[in-house]
């Protein structure tokens, strides 16, 4: 599989001269810069001409969360009287959702139209011209916890249900207009 990087501040400097090596030895390279001209110069997969600096922060706001998430400690000690089952999302939601409706051997189905998703995602989504909802459903480094809780369980406050375990094996998914489809994880994969 050929390794895919995303480089920022690639028009120029320190992010263009990366962006130029990694090109050149064989990476997928998604360049990303305010320089639309010096972008196409690169040996990139992907030119996004986009100024990810933003006057609110959104972007450090979103680096900030990456490098030290908050982790949802509040939940932990509910865990054990609501859940039938749970795991960490870091290989990205339907990725490590197939891995628990797997061991269970049952199926899921997700409405994206409850995923939550913060401003700044938002923002930042929108600026790289990406899908929030693909990203929500297949990115990963999310460090949440993913927990089936039984029907006549109360979910607690701060948590989202974002979606409903079926007898069904497989993964479907209700997009944002309402539209049922059959789901194929594309998170990180594990080689063990």
């Amino acid at each position: 599989m050929t390794p895919t990087v995303l480089v920022t501040g690639a028009s120029g400097g320190i992010g263009r001269a990366l962006a130029a090596l990694l090109g050149k030895r064989g990476w997928r390279v998604a360049a990303v810069g305010r320089d639309s001209s010096r972008l196409a110069e690169l040996p990139a997969a992907l030119h996004i001409a986009a100024d990810v600096t933003t006057p609110d922060g959104a972007a450090q706001t979103l680096i900030d969360r990456w490098e030290c998430p908050p982790l949802p400690l509040f939940i932990l000690p509910h865990l054990s009287h609501i859940a039938s089952a749970a795991i960490d999302i870091s290989d990205g939601l339907l990725a490590d959702l197939a891995h628990l409706c797997e061991a269970s051997s049952v199926g899921a189905c997700i409405d994206s139209r409850a995923l939550p998703g913060s401003p700044e995602a938002r923002h930042m989504a929108t600026a790289l011209g990406l899908d929030l909802t693909e990203l929500s459903l297949n990115a990963g480094d999310d460090y949440q916890l993913l927990f089936a809780v039984r029907g006549d369980r109360t979910v607690p406050e701060g948590c989202t249900v974002i979606g409903v375990i079926e007898k069904q094996p497989g993964l479907r998914v209700v997009d944002l207009d309402g539209v049922l489809r059959d789901a194929r994880p594309s998170g990180y994969e594990h080689h063990w």
